[in-house]
């Protein structure tokens, strides 16, 4: 049987990329717990196994530079080293240096094959992959085989014309929508992945950071169990990093300004992430200086950007950080200062479906909060109709809907205002922002929608008001 030697190379760079995330997360972990011998020993079986792997497929430097980092560990096994933080920076550069030696392995990168790819190509062997729980696939086999016996019944119906005629036809509809929505829901969960693993990359990230800039500081993870999208978890890694940059170079304080404050001298940072109604709500916090208002409300001054900044709310001023070239920082550093970082953030976030906002306590700490969808597969949407075209809203961005009053759905003002329950709030009829257009008349109950690639359950009302999220 041929061996497809190209195909084993990219399994065995996607597997030892895991190996390599194991064996960082413990070097970190044990320089916070010097005496778990159990983590010593666990770095030692998986530098062990990726030594094996790369000696198989022939990969020598791989397997000789493995079994260099072996004999460090070692030294840590039997105490012959102590566990200090440069002997974890020095392990640390020895995974840098495999990390780069193993993404070389088997020639051109995915983006390369890509463009490479045809007739004398071969096709892409290193292509994005999920893992997914044998459970959910079991789910998605019974959802489909049901389908099918639906599917069978309805062919049958229709060939042997069935005495029951429209009303059969009708009730085996519904019977099988909720299977529909079923197959929907689990292939959509077949795509969801914990965000546990992207949260613990930054713990590295937190501490070289720190090293560079001579502050201590920690990670501390909160929520890493919460699925979400692998497509959310691929575009938030990004601004998280921007972030996190943020914090540590501006946010967090210098040893000896965190002991004049009455702080200890370690900062602590969290990250966390929690679900909420279709919702995954990711949270930073650092227990730094928090934000300068002043300095913050004279930029928006000093650029034009509003004429009273100091009347403006915190969530309204804080705004502003994200404007493009947007900086108070007194100098520019290597890591941050130029004002480009937290409009990338923004831009990320947008791009993701999501909104982001800030919160900060003065000399105490600074929130970045994002909210983001759970999945970018399917998207819930409202569908409304003006003139021949139909639009659909995104649910999510959906405050709630309310029929309009006769009276009002006779009005052809384009601009007006809806009484809310005692709250004046303006009103813009669709039609005249699509060049005067008549909206159509549409029954008053719900229905399914599907426009392109947005689908879902939507509802149309003759003469609907809704109100839109900002």
């Amino acid at each position: 049987m041929a061996i497809d030697r190209r195909a084993l190379l990219a399994t065995f760079r996607q597997q030892a990329g895991e190996t390599l995330r194991g064996l960082e997360e413990s070097l970190l972990a044990l320089e916070a717990h010097p005496d778990d011998e159990e983590l010593v020993n666990g770095l030692f079986r998986g530098a062990h196994r990726l030594k094996g792997d790369a000696a198989l497929l022939g990969l020598a430097p791989i397997a000789e530079l493995t079994h260099v980092f072996e004999d460090l560990l070692d030294r840590l096994r039997h105490r012959k080293w102590s566990v200090t933080g440069s002997m974890i920076t020095l392990h640390l550069r020895f995974l840098d240096v495999l990390e780069e030696l193993i993404r070389g392995v088997g020639g051109p990168s995915v983006a390369e094959a890509a463009s490479a790819s045809g007739p004398a190509g071969g096709g892409v062997p290193t292509a994005k992959t999920v893992r997914v729980n044998t459970d959910k696939l079991d789910r998605l086999l019974d959802t489909v085989g049901e389908i099918a016996i639906h599917r069978e019944k309805l062919r049958q119906m229709v060939e042997d014309g069935s005495s029951g005629g429209g009303a059969a036809l009708a009730e085996t509809l519904r019977e099988a929508d909720p299977l529909y929505l079923d197959l929907q829901e689990t292939v959509m969960k077949a795509r969801m992945v914990p965000i546990g693993p992207l949260f613990r990359t930054f713990q590295r990230t937190v501490r070289d950071l720190g090293n560079a800039l001579g502050k201590k500081a920690v990670l501390r993870l909160t929520g890493e169990e919460v699925e979400v999208d692998t497509a959310i978890v691929e575009n938030l890694r990004d601004p998280l990093t921007h972030l996190i940059r943020n914090a540590m170079d501006h946010g967090v304080e210098a040893a000896e300004a965190r002991a004049a404050a009455g702080k200890s001298a370690e900062a602590q940072l969290s990250l966390s992430a929690a679900q909420e109604a279709g919702f995954v709500h990711v949270r930073l916090t650092d227990d730094g200086r928090g934000l300068d208002r002043a300095a913050i409300a004279a930029r928006v001054r000093a650029l034009g950007l509003a004429a009273a900044p100091e009347a403006l709310t915190d969530a309204d001023l804080f705004a502003f950080l994200f404007a493009p070239g947007f900086s108070t920082a007194t100098k520019v550093t290597e890591w941050s200062g130029r004002g480009v970082g937290l409009g990338i953030v923004r831009r990320h976030v947008q791009t993701l479906r999501g909104i982001i906002a800030v919160e900060s306590r003065p000399g105490q700490s600074t929130t970045f909060a994002i909210r983001l969808p759970l999945t970018l597969a399917i998207i819930q949407g409202f569908s409304v109709g003006v003139g021949e075209e139909t639009m659909v809203i995104p649910l999510e961005m959906v405050a709630e809907c309310l029929e309009l009053a006769p009276g009002e759905r006779e009005n052809r003002d384009p601009l007006g205002v809806f009484n809310l329950r005692g709250e004046p709030v303006p009103l813009v009829r669709l039609g005249a922002l699509w060049g005067g257009r008549r909206a159509r008349p549409r029954p008053g109950r719900a229905r399914s929608s599907c426009v392109g690639a947005i689908a879902g359950r939507g509802s149309s009302w003759t003469g609907c008001w809704g109100r839109i999220k900002r």
